[in-house]
């Protein structure tokens, strides 16, 4: 730390007496930023200027975490930015399967780690604070006070990503047509959600870095934390406040970023739309949450000393400006328990883990006083592990515990003297979105046909309006005749979401054909065996919308199989899976080649937390229990 914090109530006075003090104290900083920041504060000695130098201390005494990382070589990072603008100039479908394949032929990337405190000028410093006061105290953000203008408005980064000052006064002229002083709040949302401009489709993460606001542009492809990193370089140029705040998926897999819009630093107005419903601090959730936390600029003090313990850990955690703010957004609880005691071992640290990405994940950890530890503000409806860290290893230091809807605790230890056989369909949740793409199928017909009008055609499957397919379905036929085309027709108002139509002969061989539909540009997704893919087939000026093949020539056929649109992970036929329980590490419990899309296993200790893995293919693994004759999954949503 270059620079002493000082209290707000300090004077300009007083401050000024401190500059070549502070300049000089502790370890030096390099000799050219040295001179920068001297720079800075000297441009602002006026009176009138005294906030100013008060932001411009801000800045500097909390510069020293922040960096960027160049990306090397960057003729070729060039390259890939150009590829994927012309991708998404013709609207490529295959994006980012054509996006990894140009990375991958690239060779190997490095990243430079370029640190603020060696490397930004005294005059974009100078420019930030001017550009930041210019839109201060204006009537979108009079209830934003000094201490949240410095963390909200001020700073001129929101995270790692590398900073060009000059788009802080380019978005300020391009942007100010947006603002009058009459604006409302829900005035407000609409611009900073006007910012947020990239399809899913366009989210891909190639490098292990933060893009800069230019290559985003450049690339029109971002990641949420670059997506996240744009809106709010954009809104602070306007003086709209806010932030990043991030969650690691309880019992999934992945994470998400997102901008929020604080009022203060203890709570918020706004956050991601597409996650959070209803009002902060009780938020209704699209996927459950056990910690989430804002990047702040300044270093949060109130954790400096775990921090430190913390260094010899490689976690995200070690990160001095992390902010818990899980308690402005959900009901949440304060756990306290006994942990194992380990002969020999003195452990004075200990983290709250969930599972994500098929492992433990740590997200808070605590100090350990007396063989207890307490963690405050923890999210509910989850499942959790508490673990030692040991030469970057966990150990484990509890049972696993969930925490239910009204915040009391179940621990999960497996029963060796009573087992039973269990049946098993899916490897995660089934969530409503899911059910939703099935349910778009209702009222769908199959029909075969001798001729492409389908004047006369045979009805051999129909969806009921009660229906739900959530993976596929198979429907033996018993035909006398050939047909040549296939079709399956709906008129629901709707869009169908079916990602397979395959149709086989008796000898269980699929019938190979060509796409026809009731449209210029049919999707072949329907016939490329991969259940992931998926056609949308639109209802046009209200007719009946359709997809089908043409086999090319007339066949028995025996058999059909459809599939809706899915996330896949229900128990697939031919997978190989293996099922695991928890007993202070995972114990397998067999492995079995799918042949329909269940499974059962025998010999299960009864309360065992569970784990199906998919050994064959597929990323996401979710951790069950199995009672009442079901598997109970955690993080099921009311969205």
């Amino acid at each position: 730390m270059y620079f002493i914090k000082f209290s707000s109530i300090v004077t300009p006075k007083v401050i000024c007496i401190f500059v070549l003090f502070i300049l000089f104290s502790c370890e030096d900083p390099p000799q050219d930023n040295r001179k920068a920041f001297q720079a800075v504060l000297n441009h602002f000695q006026d009176p009138k200027d005294s906030l100013k130098l008060k932001a411009a201390y801000y800045l500097i005494d909390n510069i020293n975490n922040h960096y960027y990382h160049e990306i090397i070589p960057r003729r070729k990072w060039e390259k890939i930015l150009d590829y994927s603008d012309s991708l998404i100039e013709v609207e490529e479908e295959n994006y980012i399967p054509k996006m990894n394949e140009i990375f991958n032929s690239q060779g190997k990337f490095t990243f430079k780690k370029e640190l603020d405190d060696q490397t930004i000028s005294s005059e974009d410093l100078i420019i930030n604070i001017d550009l930041a006061f210019k839109v201060w105290n204006k009537p979108w953000n009079k209830h934003v006070d000094f201490e949240a203008f410095c963390e909200f408005i001020l700073p001129y980064r929101t995270k790692n990503e590398p900073i060009d000052i000059s788009l802080r006064s380019k978005y300020l002229e391009n942007l100010s047509n947006k603002l009058n002083d009459s604006l409302k709040f829900s005035d407000i949302l609409n611009i900073v959600n006007s910012f947020s401009t990239y399809p899913d489709h366009n989210l891909i993460t190639l490098i292990p870095a933060d893009l800069s606001i230019e290559d985003i542009k450049k690339g029109r492809m971002t990641t949420c934390i670059g997506e996240s990193n744009m809106v709010n370089f954009k809104a602070r140029a306007i003086g709209i406040p806010t932030a990043t705040d991030f969650t690691i998926w309880p019992n999934s897999s992945g994470n998400h970023y997102w901008s929020v819009i604080p009022y203060d630093k203890d709570s918020i107005l706004y956050a991601d739309k597409d996650f959070f419903f209803g009002s902060p601090g009780s938020y209704k959730l699209r996927n459950k949450i056990a910690k989430i936390y804002r990047y702040m600029y300044s270093t949060q003090e109130q954790t400096s000393e775990l921090r430190i313990q913390e260094k010899e850990n490689k976690t995200f955690l070690q990160n001095p400006n992390l902010m818990d703010v899980t308690s402005q957004y959900i009901e949440t609880t304060d756990i306290n328990m006994d942990l194992y005691n380990y002969e020999g071992k003195n452990f004075t640290n200990a983290y709250l883990c969930i599972f994500n990405n098929k492992k433990w994940n740590p997200i808070a950890f605590s100090k350990v006083i007396n063989n207890k530890i307490t963690f405050n503000n923890v999210g509910r409806e989850c499942i959790f592990l508490i673990a030692y860290l040991e030469d970057n290893k966990f150990i484990p230091a509890s049972n696993p515990f969930s925490i239910d809807k009204s915040g009391e605790i179940s621990k999960y230890i497996a029963d060796e003297s009573h087992k039973r056989q269990i049946h098993l369909t899916r490897k995660t949740k089934l969530i409503k979105k899911v059910i939703g793409f099935g349910n778009t199928l209702r009222g769908a017909i199959f029909q075969l046909s001798k001729t492409s009008d389908f004047k006369n055609p045979i009805n051999i499957y129909e969806i009921s309006s009660e229906d739900t397919i959530v993976k596929p379905r198979e429907i033996d036929l018993n035909l006398d005749e050939k047909y040549r085309y296939a079709r399956v027709i709906n008129d629901n108002d709707v869009p169908m979401h079916l990602a397979e139509m395959q149709l086989y002969l008796k000898d269980n061989k699929k019938i190979k054909g060509y796409i026809i539909a009731d449209e210029d540009t049919p999707s072949k997704n329907i016939l490329d065996d991969d259940f992931l893919s998926y056609a949308t087939i639109e209802n046009h000026n209200n007719n009946q919308s359709w997809i089908g093949l043409d086999f090319g020539k007339e066949h028995f056929v025996d058999k059909l199989l459809l599939a809706p649109r899915s996330d896949v992970n229900y128990v697939k036929p031919g997978d190989t899976y293996e099922l695991l329980y928890w007993d202070n590490k995972w114990i397998s419990l067999g492995k079995k080649i799918a042949s329909s899309y269940y499974l059962d296993f025998d010999e299960v200790p009864d309360n065992a937390l569970l784990w199906l893995s998919n050994l064959s293919e597929g990323v996401e693994e979710e951790l069950f229990i199995y009672k009442d004759n079901r598997q109970h999954f955690w993080n099921l949503t009311d969205i």
